[in-house]
């Protein structure tokens, strides 16, 4: 297999049409579907499937697509690897971050980074959980610095812990329940639940149940953290947060922690890799960088 091969595939798998990936590639529609017949040919069977409405793919397509799309991504990490070491440039690293990461870790890890390889170029994301480890998974992503809640992390991810962090409950100083002590005082309230790093039942239920108490019904989903933030900053809802987000960033909208009695379910905030992929140099050093800022961090809050 090619990687212009890889990268047709790709396309089509993507686009859903020979024509439309022709299009996107430069490509005439011929030299596309030679070169899907081409890939059929070796493997085969079928890769795609072609009707009136465009082209799908087959359960093998589908499996063929994950492991062309790690394929081109290990090329280009191990093409910008070598440009790297040969024209002395800093090379390429792309990192997605939660936003607890983002206002407390990265900051201070970027600024290292920066000093130590400052002709390297960064890439960074704030996806959702699952895009996260699909961007390990295919390639896309270099590493992954989040927080999580025990036994959310996959087995076929390794993960470097850092330090865990407190969550809690936040709403804007203005609602009704914003001085609650009490669980079950918020039973009934309206709950706006961040879905970006973890999933809404488990992290509610991580809470409720072990106190014995109803999960909430009222739950609004939300996949973005600005979004949840404005929401909250002016409406009364409640939702739940890593403390150090609540102190650095949620004050200045307004926001405050709950002084609930019960504990909440700490969550870990991990360094996340795949465990088959060899780290470029570039990502190694950023990797240590976000273990030295946690070092810091964790040092500055104890003090």
């Amino acid at each position: 297999m090619k990687h212009q091969q890889l990268r047709i595939f790709l396309a089509v798998a993507e686009q859903r049409s020979i024509r439309a990936a022709a299009r996107m590639l430069g490509l005439t529609q011929p030299a596309v579907t030679k070169t899907i017949r081409e890939l059929e040919s070796e493997f085969g069977l079928a890769l795609v499937l072609r009707d009136v409405n465009g082209v799908s793919l087959t359960e093998y397509g589908l499996a063929f697509r994950e492991h062309a799309q790690l394929l081109i991504n290990e090329m280009r990490r191990t093409r910008e690897a070598i440009e790297a070491m040969r024209y002395g440039v800093g090379g390429m690293v792309r990192i997605a971050v939660s936003p607890t990461v983002a206002a407390s870790l990265l900051p201070d890890a970027f600024a290292q980074f920066r000093a130590a390889l400052p002709g390297a170029r960064i890439s960074f994301s704030e996806g959702g959980w699952s895009q996260a480890l699909s961007g390990l998974s295919d390639g896309t992503l270099d590493f992954v610095v989040a927080h999580a809640l025990p036994g959310s992390i996959p087995e076929s991810v390794d993960q470097i812990p850092l330090f865990e962090v407190a969550q809690v409950v936040g709403a804007r100083a203005a609602h009704p329940l914003a001085q609650a002590t009490s669980l079950a005082q918020l039973q009934d309230a309206d709950w706006l639940v961040p879905s970006y790093w973890t999933k809404d039942i488990d992290l509610l239920s991580a809470i409720f149940g072990p106190q014995g108490l109803r999960i909430p019904a009222s739950v609004v989903q939300c996949q973005s953290f600005l979004v949840a933030a404005s929401l909250l900053s002016e409406i009364d809802l409640l939702s739940v947060f890593a403390a150090p987000l609540v102190s650095r960033e949620l004050r200045l909208r307004g926001l405050v922690a709950l002084p609930l009695e019960e504990p909440l379910p700490q969550t870990t905030i991990s360094i996340l890799t795949r465990p088959d992929s060899r780290r470029t140099p570039t990502a190694s050093r950023f990797i240590e960088c976000f273990i030295e800022a946690a070092a810091r961090f964790q040092k500055e809050a104890a003090g």
